[in-house]
């Protein structure tokens, strides 16, 4: 499981792209991020393996986290399907991204139902 931090999404209609590090509290904007021509770019992560560096572009604040855009998490990536020792002597094509979790909403705002 990764923990995702933020995310930039393009083609937000009347709006165009909501960019990640900016907090977007304008309803309507959100509203029209769920609609289906908007695309997200890249989700933006919290990664474990280090926080020596931070994606491009983004401020030293963002040291530890990570970019991954659509098409790495769209695929196809290979993946390894035989059995140790040669695990990887044969694989198959898949999505990056196989399921998104979202928290409860008491989780997001912090009001029980």
């Amino acid at each position: 499981m990764t923990v995702v931090e933020d995310y930039e999404i393009d083609n937000v209609p009347s709006f165009g792209t909501l960019k990640a590090g900016v907090e977007v509290t304008n309803p309507k904007a959100l509203a029209a991020a769920l609609d289906p021509k908007a695309s997200i770019k890249f989700i933006r992560i919290n990664n474990s393996w280090g926080s020596e560096m931070a994606p491009q572009g983004a401020a030293d604040d963002f040291k530890g986290f990570h970019d991954l855009f659509m098409p790495y998490l769209n695929g196809p990536i290979k993946e390894c399907t035989g059995v140790e020792p040669t695990k990887c002597a044969t694989t198959r094509d898949t999505a990056g991204l196989r399921a998104f979790v979202l928290p409860p909403t008491a989780f997001r705002t912090g009001k029980t139902q």
